[in-house]
């Protein structure tokens, strides 16, 4: 298709006149004629793609067409551009910098759009309606905040 997400009435006009790829020298495993594959099978070859058995298919020849390239299937994240290993890694660092610097007590100070009052640590005790937060809630607040002055105290140290 010419875009990515083409439309249910008009798609034949989206379709790219450049898209078909003729190989005549590729090769696949003798094996997949003992099947006898017959038209609208489909297979699975490992990193290209599936690929459905043409009407064109004969006893001797073998027609498969590309339904779906492996390489374009990965689902697209919505605004975020390709990054590379490296670069989450180091962008992954680079925030666990920031939070090192980040005394435990105020961790959670800033979130006053969550959070209304804070015990005598800085750990949450009512959420921004004014109710209180559940055990369960306060346990797993306590968790981050026991994790964040380990991390405060490993950049003191």
């Amino acid at each position: 298709f010419t875009v990515e997400e083409p439309t249910d009435l008009g798609w034949e006009a989206e379709l790219n006149a450049e898209s078909e790829i003729v190989n005549t020298q590729a090769l696949v495993d003798p094996s997949l004629l003992t099947w006898n594959p017959k038209a609208e099978d489909h297979f699975q070859f490992e990193r290209l793609g599936f690929f459905v058995v043409d009407r064109d298919s004969t006893d001797k020849k073998l027609v498969l067409n590309m339904t779906v390239n492996l390489k374009d299937s990965k689902p697209k994240e919505a605004g975020m551009p390709n990054r590379s290993r490296k670069e989450e890694q180091a962008k992954a660092l680079a925030d666990k910098l920031a939070r090192m610097s980040i005394a435990p007590e105020e961790m959670f100070k800033s979130q006053t759009d969550l959070y209304s009052a804070f015990d005598a640590e800085g750990i949450p005790t009512h959420d921004a309606a004014g109710e209180k937060i559940s055990k369960s809630g306060y346990k797993k607040l306590r968790k981050d905040w026991e994790k964040q002055k380990k991390l405060f105290e490993s950049a003191s140290a």
